[in-house]
């Protein structure tokens, strides 16, 4: 039987605790009051009931629950998505029987890049920041641009200070093992925070024995997995400027990914292996700066991202460990992104 461990620890420290929960007594009767926004395919914030679009909201209580670690896994319970798992594309995604190369992923309006076969990874978006995420089914290519034909999913971000220091782990017998941690500090109006997480999967196939520490077996036929080893390493740092007339949201995130997938010992005497490891940078920054001037919303959003994805094979001595990058182009691949965004919308309202 399959055992399934789940261990959330949250580390509150009384200072910054006290602090955080003062605010909130103080703003209680103000909270009530707000409603529930949508901003995706909008000019400005719109309650749902008077959107453009027809808009399904992933609210942050369902994000906290604790019950998911990626964007893959809370999605696959949404009506009308379909997501595919690849052992090393990782998972893709379909919206009303369309795939994912017409699919949007923005993250704040800020398109996510590195499509391969025309999909974009989604267990490498980490909900820890998030704040809700708005789906439109249908196309929005007029807003978005063409790949938005399917559907959109865009994924908002917290912008105010929950708590000063959180620490999150997470465990599962299949092998997983997930830490985050956040630090933050707010004064007169301005945050800042820092993020860190670890997520590692150390692989799986049929009929493995148990086990909860990690183990490498780098020379038998245990080396082999059905399911790939993948280690992902991210930091996030975000400075907000919150002020009556202005509002400006910076953060600045690089993400690493390692999978690794060790070849069968090849035959006859079992004493070498071809062994591939698939390298994933992102580095995401960007600026969402909003105005106000009268009875205008002036609205800057700028952005620059960059991908690489490297894939590397090497043959491996079993008897000596020592490894040797293969001469074949076919072999050794690099795949390289960049997005440079400039965005600008200027409303008048009465």
């Amino acid at each position: 039987m399959r055992i399934f461990l789940l261990i959330v620890i949250t580390i509150f420290l009384k200072e910054g605790y006290s602090q955080n929960q003062d605010s909130l007594n103080i703003n209680k009767d103000l909270y009530k009051q707000l409603n529930e926004v949508v901003i995706t395919g909008q000019l400005t914030e719109t309650s749902p009931e008077d959107a453009v679009h027809k808009i399904r909201i992933i609210n942050s209580k369902t994000l906290n629950s604790g019950l998911f670690n990626n964007l893959a896994d809370i999605l696959e319970k949404e009506l009308n998505i379909k997501l595919s798992e690849d052992n090393v594309l990782g998972s893709s995604i379909s919206i009303q029987g369309i795939s994912g190369q017409n699919v949007k992923i923005l993250i704040d309006d800020v398109p996510v890049i590195g499509r391969l076969n025309g999909n974009i990874d989604l267990s490498q978006i980490n909900l820890n920041d998030i704040d809700r995420i708005e789906i439109i089914e249908g196309p929005l290519s007029t807003i978005y641009g063409t790949d938005a034909l399917a559907g959109t999913i865009n994924i908002i971000t917290k912008k105010k200070l929950d708590y000063q220091r959180t620490l999150n782990t997470y465990y599962e017998s299949i092998g997983k093992y997930n830490l985050s941690l956040m630090l933050g500090k707010e004064y007169k109006r301005h945050t800042i925070k820092y993020q860190f997480g670890r997520n590692y999967f150390n692989g799986w196939s049929e009929g493995q024995d148990f086990s909860f520490i990690p183990e490498s077996m780098p020379a038998d036929i245990n080396r082999y997995k059905q399911w790939k080893p993948k280690e992902q390493l991210l930091h996030k740092l975000s400075y907000n400027i919150n002020k009556e007339n202005y509002i400006i949201n910076n953060h600045i995130e690089s993400f690493y990914e390692k999978i690794t997938n060790k070849g069968m010992p090849n035959l006859p005497y079992l004493e070498n292996a071809f062994d591939e490891y698939y390298y994933t940078y992102r580095t995401n920054t960007s600026s969402n700066i909003k105005i106000k001037i009268k009875n205008n919303d002036l609205k800057i959003l700028l952005a620059y991202n960059t991908y690489h994805r490297i894939k590397e094979t090497l043959y491996t001595d079993l008897t000596t460990l020592s490894t040797t990058l293969v001469q074949n182009q076919t072999a050794q691949d690099t795949s390289s992104f960049g997005l440079v965004m400039i965005k600008t919308i200027l409303s008048n309202y009465h």
